[in-house]
């Protein structure tokens, strides 16, 4: 039940899972095609979409906004104050803005992806912690990673525990977890929200471990037929 603002909103299926519970969202992307195909795609009487800058506080509606978020996108620029002056103009009196984005190191050293030409603006988690410190009042950091493994829940209270495995040979050893990916930051002048320890996204299908291994069925038939024919 909050007014929520989505800058750098992309296709739109962000500001889209975001309506599932706010009162009223607008994703601003400085693409006119993204913009387009969201308003096609996710447009609804309380989704909006805008096409302009998020680094442009012209366009933004002062104290219109609850919550801003800013996911995967302060890395595209090197205007960051720019950036938080327009969350400060948006925000009314004790509003969140929640953001994140790619850990430098973790994230260009990963050989899934690799730099990536476009982040002219990548922030260390020092760097975004002071960044946001000098504009909010009250800060929390939390890392992410991508994980495949075993989801153990239970009803009772209890520490959040968390085991990394690697290859070693035939089997497996515990190693250190591994370093953050991304960044993600809650920050607000006023009180910040309960955060949790652990948050989990599980996918119940297990659609992604059936997409790699239909891939992984497409290439060894491939090659069954590249033998046959050989």
């Amino acid at each position: 039940n909050k007014d929520v603002l989505d800058l750098g909103s992309g296709e739109g299926y962000g500001a889209d899972l975001l309506a599932r519970t706010a009162r009223s969202v607008v994703g601003v992307d400085i693409a006119p095609e993204a913009v387009e195909h969201a308003r096609r795609r996710y447009g609804r009487d309380h989704v909006t979409f805008v096409q302009g800058s998020m680094i442009d506080t012209s366009s933004i509606e002062p104290d219109s906004c609850d919550v801003v978020v800013c996911f995967e996108a302060l890395e595209h620029v090197v205007e960051h104050q720019e950036l938080l002056a327009v969350v400060h103009k948006a925000l009314r009196p004790g509003g969140l803005f929640v953001t994140s984005t790619p850990e430098p190191t973790a994230y260009n050293e990963d050989r899934s992806h690799g730099a990536n030409p476009y982040h002219v603006g990548e922030l260390t988690r020092a760097e975004l912690a002071a960044l946001l410190s000098d504009s909010f009042a009250h800060v929390t950091m939390l890392d992410q990673r991508i994980a495949v493994g075993s989801l153990v829940t239970s009803a009772g209270p209890g520490p959040a525990q968390t085991t990394a495995l690697a290859r070693e040979g035939d089997g497996w050893i515990g190693v250190p977890t591994p370093p953050a990916t991304y960044l993600l930051a809650v920050a607000s002048d006023g009180d910040l929200p309960v955060v949790p320890t652990v948050s989990v996204l599980v996918d119940p299908e297990l659609e992604l471990v059936r997409g790699v291994k239909r891939r992984w069925y497409d290439v060894v038939d491939a090659l069954k037929v590249k033998d046959e024919r050989l």
